[in-house]
């Protein structure tokens, strides 16, 4: 474990883990850090087929930057931009990581939070979820890759409604726009989201297997 992000692995998956339960998993630049050195850790282990990203505590998936630490990582414009790019890299890298990955959402998902779980493949969120975008409430601008993947998850449409009005929907709204796939009960989350990923491993695996039968000599 380095700073709050944890990497565990059980057989093909992989589970990231945001530990900060006291700040409902908010991430300071230090963990935006971490989360990056954990999927680097993901790209070099072998026989990884999913990745699951969790928050910890039970109460939130992940509420984003924390605005406690601000006024230290984010002092003037050099540090501000230090920081913003620490989020892009560590976020992008996730997007870009090639086996499927599965954010496993319970609790709040909030500001940077939705844009981890818009960076994964998939998103199953327990029915008591919450989840908001609002940048206006801290006035920071969205980095240009927090709103491209909101974009391609949910269009043009739904991300100006989520950005711009800033309101809280619930579970079964944020699946009626598109940014969760799947809503389960509370009590079931953990399960439900051990079998998909154990699914998608196993599938990963067969796909990467027969890809490598058909380009061998």
């Amino acid at each position: 474990m380095t700073g709050n992000i944890a990497l565990t692995f059980d057989g093909a998956v992989a589970t990231i883990s945001l530990d900060r339960p006291s700040r409902f998993n908010a991430l300071a630049r230090e963990d935006w850090e971490a989360l990056e050195a954990r999927v680097a850790e993901i790209e070099t282990a072998a026989g990884v087929g999913c990745v699951v990203v969790r928050g910890t505590g039970g109460r939130a998936f992940s509420t984003g930057l924390d605005m406690s630490r601000f006024a230290e990582e984010r002092r003037d414009p050099v540090s501000a931009r230090a920081y913003s790019e620490a989020t892009e890299r560590a976020a992008g890298r996730l997007g870009a990581l090639p086996m499927p990955t599965v954010a496993m959402i319970e609790g709040y998902c909030m500001g940077s939070g939705v844009d981890i779980a818009c960076r994964c493949d998939l998103r199953i969120a327990a029915d008591d979820a919450l989840f908001r975008v609002s940048p206006r409430t801290i006035g920071l601008f969205l980095d240009t890759g927090f709103v491209a993947a909101m974009l391609k998850v949910i269009g043009r449409a739904r991300t100006l409604e989520l950005v711009l009005e800033g309101r809280t929907y619930d579970a079964e709204a944020a699946a009626a726009m598109g940014l969760v796939g799947r809503v389960v009960p509370a009590a079931a989350l953990e399960t439900e989201t051990c079998a998909l990923a154990d699914s998608l491993a196993e599938a990963y695996a067969a796909i990467s297997s027969n890809r490598s039968t058909s380009t061998s000599p």
